[in-house]
């Protein structure tokens, strides 16, 4: 809702600019669509406009900011396996770059949208919204994994649990780790002998900066 009223407010300024800068301001709209504009080249402008998270071509992204999404392109293999505490576009984006996703999620409805779409490699855990049933769908795999992703609900405990199921030289990836909420995992992590790399910048469909944190040892 909200970026619906500031692409209304943009459109009531344009409207009333003077001829010169409305002249400037459709001219940078329609460099920020094309190729040739990193905000168009990126997917930002599509992914806008559709209300997804998704890249230039329409394929599905996780709800990142783009230097961690650059990040994940560069660094992850398809000999790695991936836990995400949550799931949607970056579930179907890792199954792309890694041998195997699993993702849990508690949303029903949602649950069977993204599963419909994961393909082979892809596993969707479906569990209550309560800590003990969510946190624990990674306990529950009974394996260790390369990359653990905390995006979803019950974060800290999430956190805090992906210790015991990761490889020795496994990291863990905490995403918004601007807000309050979630400042804590930054401490967290430091204090059981990882180190922290933050990504900043804009995320799909976001007009603020937004933090993920990767954490390594």
């Amino acid at each position: 809702m909200a970026g619906i009223i500031y692409w209304c407010l943009d459109l009531v300024r344009l409207l009333v600019m003077p001829p010169r800068e409305q002249a400037y301001a459709l001219g940078l709209i329609k460099r920020m669509r094309s190729g040739r504009h990193h905000l168009g080249s990126c997917g930002y402008w599509r992914s806008n406009i559709e209300g997804r998270s998704i890249d230039a071509d329409g394929r599905p992204l996780p709800w990142m900011n783009y230097a961690m999404i650059e990040f994940w392109r560069e660094r992850l293999r398809i000999d790695q396996h991936v836990f995400e505490f949550g799931s949607g576009g970056s579930s179907i984006f890792y199954s792309s770059q890694c041998a195997s996703v699993t993702c849990v999620e508690h949303d029903p409805v949602f649950a069977d949208y993204v599963r419909k779409l994961l393909p082979s490699n892809g596993l969707l855990i479906e569990a209550p919204d309560t800590e003990e049933a969510y946190v624990g769908a990674l306990a529950g795999t009974g394996r260790r994994y390369d990359v653990i992703v905390v995006d979803g609900l019950h974060r800290m405990a999430c956190a805090r649990a992906a210790l015991a199921a990761l490889e020795p030289r496994g990291v863990v990836v905490v995403d918004d780790t601007e807000a309050d909420i979630f400042k804590p995992s930054i401490g967290f992590f430091e204090s059981a002998g990882f180190r922290a790399l933050h990504f900043v910048g804009l995320k799909p469909q976001s007009h603020a900066a937004a933090r993920t944190s990767v954490f390594y040892r």
